[in-house]
C-alpha cells in the first residue's frame, strides 16, 4: 500500500494541534524539522522510489525491517 508523506505529516500536525498542549507541538515541530532534516540528507544514498532496504548488496530485508513491516 502506498503511503502519502505529505498527507501523512499534516495528519499529525492536525493530531497535534488538537491536543492543545504547547510543550508537545513545539517537541513535535522540532521533531519534523529533524525528520526532514535526515530524510534531505540521505536522498543522495537512495534511488528514487527505492524501498527501505532493497538494495542490491542485500536481496532480502533486514530482520528488524520485516518485524516493522508486519
Amino acid at each position: 500500500m502506498a503511503s502519502d508523506p505529505a498527507g501523512d505529516v499534516s495528519f499529525h500536525e492536525l493530531l497535534v494541534s488538537l491536543a492543545g498542549c504547547p510543550r508537545l507541538t513545539q517537541m513535535h515541530e522540532t521533531l519534523i524539522t529533524e525528520t526532514r532534516l535526515c530524510i534531505h540528507a540521505l536522498s543522495d544514498f537512495y534511488r528514487s522510489g527505492e524501498a527501505v532496504g532493497s538494495t542490491s548488496d542485500s536481496p532480502s530485508p533486514s530482520p528488524w525491517l520485516t518485524g516493522i513491516r508486519s
